[in-house]
């Protein structure tokens, strides 16, 4: 189980705009149920506290790291179906930090704010159609003081009933 939340402090990651990727016809992108290969190891470990999930409802989202080191991840996380070829952005559901969270249909651009790890936010699960979907996120972390952060991503698979 991730820690619940503790300490937290922003930072600023980098100046500018961070944009979540992804197709602009995303949405219009019919879902297919994906192939489920092995997830590639990632030190990014995702969590929600109820899986399957119902469309419109918050869950809790935790985030943390396999390892000792600093990271920042961002206010949003992607959500994500596979086309039958590639997973594609079709929402990005911002962390209820402090206060509600909201579902934005599509990619958008994100304010480059760092949240330190680990977190433990609540997020709005879109409404879609019952399916397996994942949520993914992105964190940059930092081993020490004196090198560039390194990028990660970390996924979770999402079954909505």
């Amino acid at each position: 189980m991730i820690a619940p939340r503790g300490k937290r402090r922003l930072a600023v990651l980098s100046a500018g705009l961070l944009l979540a990727g992804g197709c602009s016809d995303a949405t219009k992108t019919a879902c297919q149920l994906p192939v489920l290969p092995e997830p590639p190891p990632s030190a990014l470990v995702l969590e929600v506290d109820h899986n399957p999930v119902r469309p419109g409802s918050a869950v809790y989202l935790s985030v943390a790291l396999e390892e000792e080191a600093d990271a920042l991840t961002g206010l949003a996380v992607v959500w994500e179906c596979w086309n039958g070829e590639r997973w594609m952005i079709t929402h990005t559901l911002f962390r209820g930090i402090h206060g509600e969270p909201s579902t934005v249909e599509g990619a958008v651009p994100i304010l480059a704010i760092g949240y330190q790890l680990p977190v433990h936010d609540p997020v709005r699960i879109p409404d879609v159609s019952p399916g397996i979907y994942r949520i993914r996120d992105t964190a940059v972390i930092s081993y020490d003081s004196e090198s560039p952060g390194q990028e990660v991503d970390g996924w979770v698979l999402i079954w909505v009933r």
